[in-house]
């Protein structure tokens, strides 16, 4: 409380360094207080969770997360989070890469970088793929070859280029000397460019009806 020089009223006066600091020593002091906000925090809750370098000397790591109950409600509300708003993924992402650069000079991150990196892997990756589908979004390579080749396309692709490349590659850089050797007329190669072209362009059209 204070006074100030223009008024005789007592105010609020906020004399502690960071009113989040103060937050943050709360909850990590308080198991259930914390177990609540792990429960409930939105996105920046699981920045705060996962942050390093915190605190007046820079010395607070991952201030929220330590218990194995800490991480489950971590890991639940992270997936939860996720669901709604992919930007989640890359807000832990972001705190994972910090932590792997400070482990590189600080061994005593390792156990917690890994134990984040499993979370990331096996939790919220899964999650992140569901909703890429769920969105009509898919594995870009998946199932390309097997649509290419429904006409057979592929095959003949890959024969074309196998024709054209072979004899310009035993061609390419050698002298003329002896006996010359035979290479198809002008007329043939252009009708084999000429196919791969049009198979190029049934590649394009697949490509483009797809959703990246």
């Amino acid at each position: 409380m204070k006074k100030t020089a223009i008024t005789s009223f007592e105010l609020i006066d906020w004399i502690h360094p960071s009113c989040r600091d103060l937050s943050i020593e709360e909850l990590a002091e308080n198991s259930d207080d914390r177990h609540r906000f792990l429960t409930n925090c939105s996105e920046n809750g699981l920045l705060l969770a996962t942050s390093i370098g915190g605190g007046a000397e820079g010395l607070r790591h991952l201030p929220l997360l330590q218990t194995d109950n800490d991480w489950g409600l971590f890991t639940t509300r992270s997936e939860q989070l996720l669901l709604e708003n992919q930007g989640v993924f890359r807000i832990i992402w972001n705190n994972f890469r910090a932590m792997k650069e400070q482990s590189e000079n600080d061994g005593s991150t390792r156990d917690d970088l890994n134990r984040l990196g499993e979370i990331i892997k096996t939790k919220l990756c899964p999650v992140a793929a569901r909703r890429l589908s769920q969105h009509c979004y898919f594995d870009p390579f998946s199932s390309l070859e097997s649509e290419f080749d429904k006409a057979g396309s592929l095959t003949q692709l890959k024969s074309l280029l196998g024709k054209l490349t072979t004899p310009r590659n035993k061609a390419a850089h050698t002298h003329t000397f002896g006996v010359l050797p035979t290479i198809d007329s002008p007329s043939v190669v252009r009708k084999d460019l000429e196919a791969l072209f049009r198979h190029l362009r049934e590649m394009e059209r697949i490509l483009k009806r797809r959703r990246f």
